[in-house]
This record gives C-alpha cells, structure tokens and sequence, in this order.
C-alpha cells in the first residue's frame, strides 16, 4: 500500500505542479475505505499547496462611479476563485459603489456575465472582502473582468484583488 502511495503522490503531484486541482474519490469510487481515506487526505493535502495567483483591478481616480466593464484577463488555465477584495485609497461618497468581477465565458466584451463575486466599499484605506464566492471556477479560454456600480461619488480611487489557485 505504501508503494502504492507513493507512486499516487508523485503523479498527484506532477498535476499540482501545474496548478490543477484535484477532485479525491468518493467512498462509492473505493473499494477499499481506509485506501480511500489515505487517498483523500493525499489529495486535500496537494491541492492545499497549489500556488495561488493574485489579480489586481485599479482603474484609476474618478470623479463619477464609471459602471463599463473593464480590466479584462484571459484565463489560461481552469482556476478557482478562493478571495475578492475590494478598497479605495479616496472615497468621497454618499453611497459607497459595489466592486463586482465577472466571468465573461470567453466573450472579450462580456456580453453575458456571470458574477463571480461583489463587495461594497464604504470608506477609504480599508479592505472590504467578499463574504461570498458565488462562481469561483473559471474555464481555461474565459476572460474575467471588472466593474463598479451604484453608488454616488465624486472622488473615488477603487481598486480591486482576487486570489484563485
């Protein structure tokens, strides 16, 4: 069994090498359960060493909340999405805007986005994470993309950062 182990781990960990998670078997897929558990836990532990890549949004001072979907990147490989965050350097606002990140399939104009996720931001120097990752997985090939919405403001810097592995 270990041999056996082993020899998983070094073709796990030739996928991980390349940034693709892995799905672990489900019990109904083993026909040995303390395997499975091995396999499982081999598995959980690879996928916890993935790199993570970081994408950064920042379009730049505004005056008026500028709705157009913009900051465009094309995915090479499959990914998930584990964190979005959203802040401002100046926020002169009444109502804070709504920072959302889109995936565009692959449409380059985002013709019909799906949102990955949105955060509110409602002051300055202060990081707003998402609570909630709605779509993390991008296919290979989509783009993501990035808009604000709402709010009133006539000073603003926004910036936005996702984590994916």
């Amino acid at each position: 069994m270990k041999r056996f182990l082993s020899a998983l781990a070094f073709c796990l960990l030739g996928a991980v090498a390349y940034g693709n998670p892995l799905t672990p078997p489900t019990p109904a897929q083993c026909s040995n359960p303390s395997g499975c558990n091995d396999i499982v836990g081999l598995v959980q532990q690879m996928n916890s060493t993935l790199p993570n890549e970081t994408l950064i949004w920042s379009p730049g001072a505004e005056t008026a909340i500028v709705t157009a979907i913009a900051g465009f990147v094309k995915i090479n490989n499959p990914m998930t999405v584990i964190a979005m965050t959203a802040s401002s350097h100046t926020f002169t606002c009444t109502t804070g805007p709504t920072v959302t990140l889109y995936n565009c399939g692959t449409s380059a104009t985002c013709a019909a986005p799906t949102t990955i996720a949105s955060v509110q931001i409602t002051a300055a120097g202060t990081a707003f994470p998402a609570t909630t990752i709605s779509n993390p997985s991008v296919a290979a090939g989509n783009y993501i993309a990035w808009a604000t919405s709402a709010g009133a403001c006539t000073v603003i810097d926004v910036q936005g950062s996702m984590t994916a592995q």
